[in-house]
Formats: structure tokens, C-alpha cells, sequence
């Protein structure tokens, strides 16, 4: 039998040991935790709040009597596509359709029998077109879709589609002498670009700048044409007028965009699915979304000034824009430079963290990263200055010929026309410095006149390389009854 035996002072020792160990883990800790606490702080996004007043600007309500989309969307179901056509005439051949409805946008002569036929069984669609065209404003999807089921595209194919047959519409009375009647369809496809752009996403925005375009290009050659008079541009000039008026901001285009981000962000709901209920666990979906709204606020700060009076687009992912030191300080703005860094280090830091861990998770939080899905935002600014570019360009077009009208000839400088009353004043070059659009007249009994914009580079090259490019863009106003091959 054996005792065992205690030594004195062990249990006191232990305590003592113990105590020592808790003090010493405590003093490692405190360090470990502070250096924590400030790589949060480093890789963690400032919160800077809504970067706008979202409750208001999603209470926009518009009744069906009053919303241009009613018509649109009747027009889309009206609509009857060319593979119909096509369908029905085994002869017809799909790559000569394509040619000839893009060539005879500018000039009905070359639209081929096919083409012919498919404006003439869309006559529904078309009514309904211009039904919706006639209207004040127009929002194609609830807000309060945004916010509930994030980005969605709708129905912008389709209704580009329509918007080509109504350009092919207005070629076709134009050839047939009918001024007044064309000039409806052309008018039709302005108001109707305006109304893609109001409360939009940016796909439909970009969209609204594709109808504009067939809008523009239609009127400048339809404004050539000898059936055309002086009262006929007249109210064409009215009209482009009252196109201005119809607004259609950048910033509510960003602002519907940032709806679709912070339903993401809040809901984990991106282009109407959820995603996977693990992710909300990495933080990622909340630091996303402080993200989104630093970019936003930066973009909103300048989106709706002139380009010319913006300030400087920072160089990095995202195109935002250098603070105003003139303007009263704001607690939602931040440095450029800091929402780039913290935005990017901010996907990064959760994703490698995961990698350790769960690879393919990691893969699927890199799916989100801002880079993919925040740098698109600027676009909207881009497609306001180009849309503005084109109309712009349009009403200098319009005035011109009505110069030419009443005075044989093209005028020596575009001052003339506002001397004249044709205009209140020469439009700004929304690319430029504040200086109005290039003009010169080409020599001869005939000779066209050139407007141009400097464009993206800002660099005026004289207009003799007009192209949506680098280089300058504008038009070539050629005089009446005077014609050119359709440039498609």
C-alpha cells in the first residue's frame, strides 16, 4: 500500500503558473489583436452612406396613360421579325436582307422586295411606335423591381429591332415625296432614345444612343431632299428643341445601376438570382456594397455637369473622377485614389483568406469583384455626351439647310444662323473646352458643309476624318438635292 504524498506549496505553484501563462498569453495577444484591428481598418471599406436620398428617387411613379413604354410594349408584341419574312420566301436570301435593310435606312431605293414587304406588314407596330413617341416621359421597369430583383435587361433587342423598321419607314416617305410624314419617324426615334435613357439601366441608355443615331442620320439625309422646304425644317428645329427638353440625366442612369449593386449587396440577389447563403458569412456582400457607394457618390458629383466643365477623370479602374476643390467639403466623397485602393484590397484580401480554405468559394467571391461590375458605371456619362454629340450635330444639320433654302448657299460662319434666327445659339462641343461645333464649307456650286465635334481625344483635326473614332466626328450637310451612297 502506498500513500501518496503532496509536496507543500505545489497546488500555490500551479496557480502561480498558471496566472503567469494568462499574463504572458494576454501581453502576445494585445499586440496580435491591435495589428488586427488595423489591417481591418486598411483593408476594411469606409462606410460613407446612401450616396443619395434612395427612398425618393425610387417613389418616381408614372401611369400607363402617361408612360411611352404602354405603346412600346404593345409594339414589341405587334412586332413581327424578318426571319417571318424570310420564312415565307425560300428564295430570299438572309445576307442580302441585312444589306439592303441597313442601305435603305438612308435610301429606299435599295430596299429589296423583302425588306419592302416587312415594313408593310409591321404597319401595327409601327402606329404604336409613334404613339409612345408622342408622350412626355417614359420608364420601361418599375424601381421598385430594381430593388427587389437587382439588374435586368427587358426588352432593348427587340425594341431596337422596331426601332430600325420606323427608320426604314420614314426612307420610304421620304422617296415617296411625303416631307412632313418622314420626318415624324425620325422624330419618333429621337424622343424615343430619350425615352430609353429616362430612369434606366446603362444597357438601355446605350441602347437609346443606337436610336438616336439611326434617328440623326435618317434626318440629315432626309433634310437633302428637294421635297423638303423651308417650313418643313422649320418645324424640325421646333421639334429637335423640344427633344432637349425631354431630360434624361447621367445621374439617374447611375443612380438605377447603384439599385441593382446595393440589392446585391443587401439581398445577395444579382440579375434575379441568389446567391449562396455562405457568402453573406465572408462580409464580402457588405464590403461590396460600401464600395459601390463611394464610386457612386463620386460619379454623381460630376455625371450631370457639361463634360467640359467636369473635373478630371482619375486614372484607374473605375474612371472616377478628382475631388472639386472649389466645392464645400463632403463627407461622401473620398480621394479617387483611396475608393480604387480599398475597393480592389477589399475582394482581394476575402478572397485570398478563403483560398486557404475553399478554393472554388474563392473562385466564386472573385466573381463579384467591383472590377467586373462597377467600372461599367462611367459609361453612362459616355453615353450623354455622345447622344448629345449626335443630336447636336442633327439641329446644326437642320438650320443649315434651312439657310440654303432661303438662301442659296450654305452660310460663311455658323454665327450667321443665329443672326438669322435660325437658332438661339450655336450648341457647345460637349467634347470640347467650352468653344462651340467646327464648321467649314466645301468650294463649289454644290459643295457640302462639314460640322464636327473634336471628340474623345479633344483634338481638333480639321473634320476631314468624320467617324465615331479617335479622330473628330461629325456630318457632311450636303446640299439640297444633292445625294451620296448610303454609307452601309
Amino acid at each position: 500500500m502506498t500513500t501518496e504524498t503532496k509536496q507543500p506549496g505545489s497546488a500555490k505553484f500551479s496557480r502561480l503558473t498558471k496566472r503567469r501563462w494568462w499574463v504572458l498569453a494576454a501581453f502576445l495577444l494585445l499586440p496580435v489583436s491591435l495589428l488586427g484591428l488595423r489591417a481591418y481598418e486598411i483593408l476594411s471599406t469606409p462606410d460613407v452612406g446612401e450616396p443619395f436620398d434612395v427612398e425618393t428617387f425610387c417613389a418616381y411613379r408614372l401611369p400607363d396613360e402617361k408612360n411611352a413604354f404602354t405603346h412600346y410594349r404593345k409594339a414589341i408584341e405587334l412586332f413581327i421579325p424578318p426571319r417571318k419574312v424570310l420564312e415565307s420566301d425560300p428564295a430570299a436570301d438572309p445576307q442580302k436582307f441585312g444589306d439592303s435593310q441597313g442601305a435603305a435606312e438612308e435610301g429606299w431605293e435599295y430596299a429589296i422586295p423583302a425588306v419592302q414587304s416587312w415594313v408593310a406588314i409591321n404597319r401595327g407596330a409601327l402606329d404604336e411606335m409613334q404613339r409612345g413617341a408622342e408622350l412626355a416621359e417614359g420608364i420601361d421597369r418599375p424601381l421598385s423591381d430594381v430593388v427587389d430583383a437587382g439588374s435586368g435587361f427587358g426588352n432593348v433587342s427587340r425594341f431596337r429591332e422596331c426601332a430600325r423598321l420606323e427608320a426604314l419607314e420614314g426612307a420610304r416617305l421620304t422617296a415617296e415625296g411625303r416631307a412632313a410624314e418622314a420626318w415624324i419617324c425620325y422624330r419618333s426615334l429621337l424622343r424615343m432614345s430619350r425615352h430609353l435613357a429616362m430612369h434606366a439601366q446603362l444597357i438601355s441608355s446605350l441602347s437609346g444612343g443606337a436610336v438616336a443615331d439611326l434617328g440623326v442620320r435618317g434626318g440629315v439625309c432626309w433634310s437633302a431632299q428637294k421635297s423638303v422646304g423651308a417650313t418643313d425644317l422649320k418645324q424640325a428645329i421646333r421639334d429637335m428643341l423640344a427633344v432637349e427638353e425631354m431630360k434624361t440625366p447621367a445621374s439617374d442612369t447611375i443612380k438605377v445601376e447603384y439599385l441593382g449593386l446595393r440589392t446585391f449587396a443587401n439581398k445577395g440577389i444579382i440579375w434575379g438570382a441568389t446567391f449562396r447563403p455562405w457568402v453573406r458569412f465572408t462580409g464580402y456582400p457588405a464590403e461590396f456594397g460600401r464600395s459601390a457607394r463611394l464610386i457612386v457618390a463620386n460619379l454623381l458629383s460630376q455625371a450631370d455637369r457639361p463634360r467640359y466643365r467636369r473635373t478630371p477623370v482619375h486614372p484607374g479602374l473605375f474612371k472616377l473622377f478628382e475631388l472639386d476643390p472649389t466645392s464645400p467639403p463632403n463627407p461622401l466623397l473620398r480621394p479617387p485614389e483611396e475608393i480604387e485602393r480599398s475597393a480592389i484590397t477589399s475582394v482581394s484580401a476575402v478572397s485570398k483568406a478563403l483560398n486557404w480554405i475553399a478554393p472554388e468559394a474563392a473562385s466564386e467571391i472573385g466573381g463579384y469583384d467591383p472590377r467586373e461590375m462597377i467600372t461599367s458605371l462611367y459609361g453612362a456619362c459616355q453615353a450623354q455626351d455622345s447622344a448629345q454629340t449626335r443630336r447636336d450635330s442633327l439641329l446644326l444639320a437642320l438650320a443649315l439647310q434651312l439657310h440654303y433654302r432661303e438662301h442659296g448657299k450654305f452660310p460663311d460662319a455658323l454665327e450667321e444662323l443665329v443672326r438669322k434666327g435660325y437658332l438661339r445659339s450655336i450648341p457647345i462641343d460637349p467634347y470640347g473646352k467650352g468653344e462651340p461645333f467646327r464648321y467649314r464649307r466645301e468650294s463649289g456650286p454644290n459643295g457640302a458643309a462639314i460640322v464636327w465635334s473634336v471628340w474623345l481625344d479633344g483634338i481638333d483635326q480639321g473634320g476631314i476624318d468624320l467617324h465615331f473614332g479617335a479622330n473628330d466626328w461629325g456630318l457632311r450637310v450636303l446640299a439640297p438635292g444633292t445625294s451620296a451612297a448610303p454609307s452601309k
